[in-house]
């Protein structure tokens, strides 16, 4: 009975502790089961926070692929526009630089109208006190014109045709001015109710006086006679237009 006891007592204590043990066990197991079940969310979660994050990934790779391709479309598309804006700058510059042209050549044009107009007056100016203001003279295209009657002006003396002693003294006056604006060419125009040759011989006449007598340039002279009703003689001063066309027409072709 004694040597019973203790070996009853021994195993009793022995299954308690198994008992407590496996308790132990059984809570560690359910503790590591919950550990796992947690990682285990946690990896799912993990998995579809990375899938998340692929696909941002993978549509901010698109977008940056789709800003790249906008960005070198923009840069072409700037590039384009800083060669037109150069071209069309270039072309401003020129068209400015034959504006700034054609401006001096109008106004060096201007300036000779101006320059023209100016000598008529002074010209018409000095008329009016060497002639008299009974003198006809008058302005007409650009031109100093005086008017000479041919009745009063001409004679005819042994059938040869001269000029009156009032022609004379008028023209001895107007020689005088035509002999100081020596820049001007002179043309001398006769009208005759007669004939052509009546009306050239006028002209001549005078052209011939204006040579003689008072030392007019003849290159500067031309004489033209023009059968009509009148019977008038026209001495115009005028610049010389056939050298002044042919200045005006190279300044034109100059600014094309």
């Amino acid at each position: 009975m004694r040597i019973i006891l203790p070996a009853l007592l021994a195993i009793l204590f022995t299954t308690q502790a198994f008992s407590q043990r496996r308790s132990e066990l059984i809570e560690t197991v359910n503790m590591l089961n919950g550990t796992v079940d947690s990682l285990e969310t946690e990896l799912v979660t993990t998995q579809r926070e990375l899938r998340t994050a692929e696909t941002k990934a993978n549509t901010i790779a698109e977008q940056n692929e789709q800003l790249k391709q906008t960005n070198e479309g923009l840069l072409e598309n700037l590039n384009k526009f800083i060669m037109a804006s150069t071209e069309k700058t270039s072309n401003i510059s020129r068209t400015l630089e034959t504006l700034q042209k054609r401006e001096a050549q109008l106004k060096q044009i201007n300036d000779s109208f101006s320059a023209h107009d100016s000598l008529s007056y002074l010209v018409l100016t000095d008329l009016k006190r060497t002639l008299g203001e009974d003198a006809q003279i008058g302005v007409e295209g650009g031109a100093v014109m005086i008017i000479l009657n041919n009745t009063t002006s001409f004679t005819t003396a042994s059938n040869q045709l001269g000029m009156s002693d009032n022609a004379k003294d008028f023209m001895n006056r107007l020689a005088a001015t035509i002999n100081k604006y020596d820049t001007l060419a002179v043309t001398v125009q006769s009208i005759s109710n007669k004939s052509w040759a009546n009306a050239a011989n006028k002209a001549a006449v005078v052209a011939d006086h204006l040579i003689n007598v008072h030392n007019v340039g003849p290159d500067r002279i031309e004489a033209i006679g023009k059968m009509a009703e009148a019977d008038v003689t026209y001495i115009k001063l005028h610049p010389r237009f056939d050298h002044y066309y042919l200045w005006l027409r190279e300044e034109i072709k100059k600014g094309r």
